[in-house]
């Protein structure tokens, strides 16, 4: 069983390759330093609640090379889809309050696998080993109000 999920996708890893633990980012105080030549002090202004534009990189496994290309391009559609949740490590991620917008999934990778060991299918069913990079960017679903597009 998968530990990991993009909306329904099932992967093998999912992680953030600029984060210490591999976790996908949450939304964030943005905050403006203020300090002017001459005055003492420093100013803060609060510029609200943000999510950032972040990458992750999944793998899993396919029973075939050419299905793994037909998920590649399951995944492109969800660019065009409402924010999906994350789970990441069996955590879900909208105990946090947010959905992630799929900005772009790109660089696929697919390498037929000759010697296996684990996967989601087990390894006489894994054929094939997808990798793919995601561009992705949090929302608040209170801020959603219950209405998930990213239109």
């Amino acid at each position: 069983m998968a530990d990991n999920f993009l909306g329904e996708f099932p992967f093998v890893t999912f992680n953030n390759p600029n984060s210490r633990n591999g976790a996908p980012l949450l939304l964030h105080q943005e905050n403006e330093i203020i300090q002017r030549p001459g005055v003492n002090g420093t100013g803060i202004r609060r510029l609200g609640v943000k999510g950032v534009t972040f990458q992750m990189i999944s793998m899993r496994d396919n029973s075939s090379v050419a299905l793994a290309a037909q998920e590649y391009n399951l995944y492109t559609n969800l660019t065009q889809e409402d924010a999906q949740p994350i789970r990441f490590k069996n955590l879900d991620y909208e105990a946090f309050g947010v959905l992630y917008v799929v900005v772009d999934v790109s660089d696929p990778d697919i390498t037929p696998l000759r010697n296996k060991v684990g996967g989601l299918l087990g390894p006489l069913a894994s054929a094939a080993k997808l990798t793919v990079t995601w561009t992705l960017v949090p929302v608040s679903m209170a801020q959603l109000g219950g209405q998930l597009t990213n239109g």
